[in-house]
């Protein structure tokens, strides 16, 4: 990397950092340490630059943005609890409603910024994504780009969707 291609890097990490931050309400000490691991991933993946696909500030936007969601998922994953030696496993019934997926997904949904709170709402309201944007009164370009932002919230806060779609933990 040239001096102009590491400072477009360094600004990326920065801004990416500061992202992962904010929507995840981590501690801003924990900024610094991002932009530093986000910039070692660009730097590692810096040899696969090939100018003839994208842009130099195109392909580090790329990479940060992955690095950023891998570390979200990282960073917020759900502890793995294993069973004492001896333990007596519990046989769930399987047509209790999951009350910690339910908890989950309310404490999720509670450090949710306003924007996304409201996307929620237009989801609950419309029953699908394409009804919701049309509501919205989003360009949707941002529509999207908040639609991803929910679910980089979700995976962050350890739920993905499962085969039929439906949110259960990781």
């Amino acid at each position: 990397m040239n001096g102009p291609q590491l400072d477009a890097a360094l600004r990326t990490a920065a801004f990416q950092a500061q992202r992962l931050v904010r929507t995840l309400s981590m501690p801003e000490a924990d900024r610094d340490d991002l932009r530093q691991t986000i910039v070692l991933v660009v730097m590692g993946k810096a040899r696969r630059f090939d100018d003839t696909k994208s842009s130099w500030p195109t392909f580090i936007a790329l990479i940060a943005r992955h690095a950023a969601a891998d570390l979200a998922r990282r960073t917020h994953r759900a502890p793995v609890l294993e069973p004492l030696d001896g333990a007596e496993y519990a046989i769930a019934d399987p047509s209790a409603p999951d009350q910690d997926l339910r908890v989950d997904i309310r404490d999720a949904m509670a450090r949710l910024p306003p924007a996304l709170a409201h996307l929620i709402d237009l989801l609950a309201e419309t029953g699908s994504v394409a009804a919701a944007q049309r509501k919205s009164a989003l360009s949707p370009a941002t529509f999207y780009r908040r639609m991803h932002d929910l679910r980089m919230q979700f995976l962050a806060a350890g739920l993905a969707p499962d085969e039929k779609n439906e949110l259960s933990p990781r």
